[in-house]
């Protein structure tokens, strides 16, 4: 007599089948997860831009009621090292701006007076003045999403993913803090997609203003892997 052992055989997955799967597994996930941390990264860059100008333009108003100062009255033309930009920095915005630490830092290339803010999120700023002592002096900020940019980039690499430009104007040139700079302000839209779009990241300055037109929103034209 002969029996059937169909029913007495176990199902399971051959080895060939569980090499397919999870090749299959690996294909998708190479697919997805770089796209889902793109996603997190211009998340996080939204964010924090937006929470490092409301804050420093909340500074900023507190410093100068507190002073009875109008924004023409803005000055940092006598600051020309480090240490007195260090020193103004905590007794004019810095009084009324909460950082994790603030520093003196060396501005490889340049004679620069500069430092670091590391802000309590995982950002920073390296805060410069360009032509120190002049008239036309302009204090520029280098924001960085991630602090550990901002410690490997002094300065010049505003590329529009990683850092963002931010600059406090003297009284001669209204005395407000500003995304970008007082020139981009007078773009349109066009013109700064334009110069975000930049090959040259040093020279992406516009990219910070982009976003605060776009109502801190990374659009899908923004320059994002350019």
């Amino acid at each position: 007599m002969f029996f059937n052992n169909k029913k007495n055989r176990k199902s399971g997955f051959t080895l060939a089948e569980v090499l397919i799967t999870l090749s299959i597994i690996g294909v998708v996930a190479v697919m997805t997860i770089p796209a889902l941390q793109t996603h997190y990264n211009r998340q996080m860059a939204e964010t924090r831009l937006k929470s490092f100008y409301s804050k420093m333009s909340q500074a900023h108003g507190l410093w100068l009621s507190d002073e009875h100062m109008d924004p023409k009255d803005v000055s940092y033309r006598d600051v020309i090292t480090s240490a007195q930009l260090m020193a103004w920095w905590q007794n004019n915005l810095g009084r009324h701006f909460k950082a994790s630490t603030v520093q003196t830092i060396l501005n490889a290339g340049n004679h620069f007076p500069s430092i670091r803010i590391t802000l309590l999120d995982g950002s920073a700023a390296n805060v410069y003045i360009n032509h120190p002592g002049e008239e036309g002096a302009a204090m520029h900020f280098f924001y960085c999403v991630d602090s550990r940019f901002c410690t490997e980039h002094l300065r010049n690499d505003t590329d529009g993913i990683h850092a963002f430009l931010f600059t406090l104007h003297q009284g001669n040139k209204g005395g407000d803090f500003v995304t970008s700079y007082d020139e981009f302000h007078e773009k349109n839209r066009a013109e700064l997609l334009a110069n975000c779009s930049l090959p040259d990241v040093s020279r992406r300055h516009g990219c910070a203003r982009l976003i605060e037109v776009d109502n801190w929103k990374i659009r899908s034209d923004y320059p994002w892997f350019h």
